[in-house]
């Protein structure tokens, strides 16, 4: 088997349990996500491996219900395997609420909802007049994520010498932006020409797919990180990677996380 396509496949010790049937077209309309509409699920939906989509997914961790902690993320998570995980930051709701020149909690001329936690959906639901320059910073939330192929639990494996492996992941991996721009940026290593012998011809720096340790987590790697996060959840950053050769998914690079969704599959 040449090497590009271990890296796509090969999954590890773990052995996935029976199917479990999901019913209807997309399994994942069941979903109530606080971040994404039910157009934005299908469209993820279509990107994720085929065999994938026949499970039905499961919210295991969102900073809504469990709290912004990286420990309580992998305790949730990290036998799950694999996982998506939505970021909503937070960029739309800050411009918006100090182009007003309020603070959360204040209230606004006429819209005592308007300030604070305010989604875009919320503020074009308000029947408002925003003039030129608000909905421009409204506009500015930023939906992404990724696709994680291997369980987080592998962060802790050691090779022979004892030493913990910095990145693990298939090829399988993804990254993806939904919101203002939906796009996909799949591993480099399923577009790159193999030699004559079956050699890839791409540096290691196109397989760190994904890392994490308890001060933070990765996905992406290589003179650059699609996405990071520290340890509270809380901040995070996204730069062009040499694994997915993505665009950063977030306009300002550095961002706040809103929101975190994390989903599983039942019976992967």
């Amino acid at each position: 088997m040449e090497l590009w396509e271990m890296s796509l496949k090969m999954k590890g010790s773990h052995s996935p349990g029976p199917r479990a049937p999901s019913m209807g077209t997309y399994p994942i309309q069941a979903i109530n996500s606080q971040i994404l509409e039910t157009e934005a699920l299908i469209t993820l939906w279509s990107w994720l491996p085929v065999r994938i989509t026949m499970y039905q997914p499961i919210l295991l961790y969102t900073t809504e219900e469990h709290g912004c902690s990286l420990t309580t993320f992998f305790v949730r998570v990290e036998q799950h395997e694999p996982t998506i995980l939505i970021i909503k930051t937070c960029a739309g709701e800050v411009a918006l609420v100090e182009q007003l020149g309020c603070h959360p909690g204040a209230q606004t001329r006429g819209n005592p909802g308007l300030c604070g936690s305010v989604t875009v959906k919320q503020f074009l639901n308000l029947g408002m007049e925003p003039s030129s320059a608000i909905l421009p910073l409204a506009l500015s939330l930023q939906i992404f994520g990724a696709y994680c192929s291997t369980r987080w639990i592998e962060r802790n494996l050691k090779d022979d010498r004892g030493n913990r492996q910095a990145y693990f992941g298939t090829g399988e991996t993804f990254v993806f932006s939904l919101w203002p721009e939906r796009h996909r940026y799949p591993w480099v290593g399923l577009d790159r020409p193999t030699g004559e012998r079956g050699e890839d011809h791409f540096d290691h720096a196109a397989e760190l797919f994904m890392a994490a340790d308890s001060k933070m987590l990765t996905v992406g790697g290589g003179e650059g990180q699609a996405i990071w996060m520290d340890e509270n959840i809380r901040y995070g950053k996204t730069e062009r990677c040499q694994t997915f050769d993505n665009a950063p998914l977030c306009e300002s690079r550095d961002f706040e996380i809103r929101v975190l969704e994390v989903y599983g599959f039942v019976g992967a």
